[in-house]
């Protein structure tokens, strides 16, 4: 198995206007944190709590379901998920 990562947020609001680059990395650090908790999709919110985006860990095509907790654990054991 071989995981994608996949991730897509609009910069297109309030939240990015003065210092976007600064709301940005904010919502990459959530979604560290989230990867770092076992999350493998969410829903991204900018600051002032307008959906903005979402990510998702896609796995290969005709595997219907998530590895099970173990399988991500030893995907962030190898580096999955941390910078």
């Amino acid at each position: 198995m071989q995981p994608k990562f996949a991730l897509q947020f609009s910069t297109g609001n309030a939240a990015f206007e003065d210092l976007g680059y600064a709301e940005c990395s904010r919502i990459l650090r959530k979604i560290a944190e989230q990867l770092d908790a076992g999350f493998v999709q969410a829903i991204i919110h900018d600051a002032n709590g307008n959906h903005v985006g979402e990510w998702s860990v896609e796995f290969a095509e005709g595997d219907d379901e998530e590895p099970d907790p173990e399988e991500l654990e030893g995907m962030r054991a190898e580096g999955f998920g941390h910078g």
